[in-house]
């Protein structure tokens, strides 16, 4: 039996209840911005895409806000590091004092392939709408217990990015290994050729 599952047994007797999110989170749509508005640098613009639509002077939500694309790669989760604006293409997801806001958050990542499954993909843009998303259902167990799942997803999430960098770092530096064997190989001068062309 894992702490966890101590955790639960313990304050959890009767097991955990689930809650659709529409009774325990509040879901807002962003404001607008166009590609004409958008700046070099400044606060990051989150839209209907995995990364930014660009930047702005200005932000509308704050960090640690989580997102959920409504069109384009509709249904992609993320939360943001850093004060942000949320395109009119983008929810923003908040929750209510039963949920801790990290826990949420890797509840709706770990549900990120059927977010993707009830979107509209027959649509051009893709789209997902709001009223589908507040129909998910989610655990709550106690706060004590959402945190303790922040504490340790957090410590994996932290030793993956980690791990990730070395091994990007090592491979980088045998792709340059290989390069400078191969070249070294497969370059046959003069020398080696014993004098050129015949």
């Amino acid at each position: 039996m894992t702490y966890i599952d101590e955790l639960i047994k313990d304050n959890c007797p009767n097991g955990v209840e689930w809650k659709e999110l529409g009774e325990v989170c509040e879901i807002q749509r962003g404001v607008r911005i166009t590609k004409k508005q958008l700046l070099p640098s400044g606060y990051p613009v989150v839209s209907g895409g995995t990364g930014y639509m660009g930047y702005t002077d200005n932000y509308n939500r704050e960090a640690e806000t989580i997102t959920i694309a409504q069109y384009g790669v509709a249904g992609y989760v993320n939360i943001q590091k850093e004060k942000f604006w949320a395109n009119d293409v983008c929810f923003s997801v908040y929750p209510k004092d039963i949920l801790v806001n990290k826990y949420l958050y890797y509840v709706l990542a770990n549900k990120q392939e059927y977010l993707y499954s009830i979107s509209n993909r027959t649509a051009v843009p893709y789209s997902i709408s709001k009223d589908k998303i507040l129909k998910i259902k989610i655990p709550i167990p106690p706060l004590k217990i959402q945190e303790e799942i922040v504490k340790i997803l957090d410590k994996f999430t932290e030793y993956v990015t980690e791990l990730t960098a070395e091994l990007t770092a090592e491979l980088t530096f045998r792709q340059k290994q290989y390069s400078y064997f191969r070249d070294k190989l497969l370059s046959f001068d003069d020398e080696s050729m014993g004098g050129g062309e015949q």
